[in-house]
Parts: C-alpha cells; structure tokens; sequence
C-alpha cells in the first residue's frame, strides 16, 4: 500500500524504475529530434589521382574527372561529368587522401556530399611503396652475390653512386639508405638477380666449371 502503489498503478513499475525510464524515453526523443534537424546531404564519391614522383615533390595544381548525380532542374537528378583541380602540397604522402567539400553527389533536399580524393604516387620502374616506404629493387650479378663488390645505381632524385654488396649477399636482401628516398626519406634498396640475356662461350665454361665443383 501507500504511494509506492499509487505510482505503480499510474506509471507502471516501480517509482525508480519509471523515473529512470521517462528519462531514458526523453533522451531518445532529444536525439531523434537532433537527427531529423540535420540537413540532409548527398553521397560522398571516392576518387583517385595518380601522379609522379616529381610531380609530388614539386606539387601544384592536377586536373582528375568524376561523374555525380545532379538536379535535373525537374524534381530529379542526373549523372553528369565534373571537371575538377586539385591542388596538391609539395612533398605529399603517397596514399594520402584529401576532402573536397561539396563536390560529391547533389542532394534534392539538402547539400551535395563530398569528394574524398585519395593521392596515389607512382613509384617509377622497379620501385613500390610499402607502408609508405620507397623500396628499389637493385640488380646484382650471381657472382657479386657471392664474393661481393659494387654494383651502379640511381636515386629516385636522379643521382648516381656506387652500392657495396657484402659477399654471401641473398637474393631479397636490403639496404637502407637514409635521406635517398622520396623527400629525404628513407630508400630501402632490394637486391634481385641481374638477368642476363645471352651467355658468352667463357660464361656458360665457367658455369660448367662451378657445377663440376658442385656449385
């Protein structure tokens, strides 16, 4: 008996229980309101440019084109080509990816969505990105594998040195060289096999001679 009762009979459940439950039904409503005030916006659209190394380090401004959906001037929409550009900072990251407010799909109701623009730099013949490292493959001759010596090779920059090659080197082996990469990263240079495309007569002798001696 007493009030604990009469506010059961009212509310349904116990005094507390209702309490907190009224709460909760306001929070949500609070939130359902938030979310139907917010303006309505179109897709986004996911886009990518592809550009040099030199390009990247130099920056400036690239053109790129997508297809959005429009108003039609009619109560609809229509898909039609955008001619963008784009300006892209010196030195930007491979893989980085830039939002362009309001370029993406119109909305019949509200604002256009966005384009998310993911910059992706192409590392030039015989070098890749990996987790945002430049790594250079580096053809080395089977004997400097083995005995070691020097092998030529060229920066991403452009310049050129002499790599010393540690005998008993492996195939897959690296060398970090730090401040030769993309903007004075690092360049991870991998060795690989130096093809050959035709064998002298001494060559294909002296390999012969390695297998005799069971190499």
């Amino acid at each position: 008996g007493g009030i604990d009762d009469l506010l059961q009979g009212l509310f349904g459940g116990r005094a507390g229980a209702t309490g907190r439950g009224g709460s909760a039904g306001m929070g949500q409503q609070m939130r359902h309101d938030q979310q139907q005030s917010q303006p309505e916006k179109g897709a986004d659209i996911r886009a990518s440019l592809d550009i040099s190394l030199a390009d990247a380090t130099a920056g400036g401004s690239f053109p790129f084109t997508i297809r959005r959906l429009t108003k039609d001037g009619a109560g609809g929409v229509k898909s039609k080509a955008k001619n963008i550009s784009v300006k892209v900072k010196p030195g930007i990251e491979h893989a980085a990816v830039m939002r362009l407010s309001g370029m993406g799909h119109e909305h019949l109701h509200g604002d256009a969505g966005d384009v998310m623009l993911t910059i992706r730099i192409d590392a030039g013949e015989g070098r890749r990105w990996e987790d945002g490292a430049l790594v250079q493959q580096v053809e080395v001759p089977f004997s400097t594998l083995i005995l070691g010596g020097k092998v030529k090779i060229t920066t991403p920059e452009g310049k050129t040195g002499n790599l010393t090659i540690p005998e008993n080197s492996r195939i897959g082996d690296r060398r970090r060289m730090k401040g030769m990469g993309y903007v004075g990263g690092s360049l991870d240079l991998e060795f690989i096999l130096a093809e050959i495309e035709e064998l002298t007569s001494q060559q294909l002798q002296a390999i012969e001679n390695l297998r005799q001696h069971g190499l």
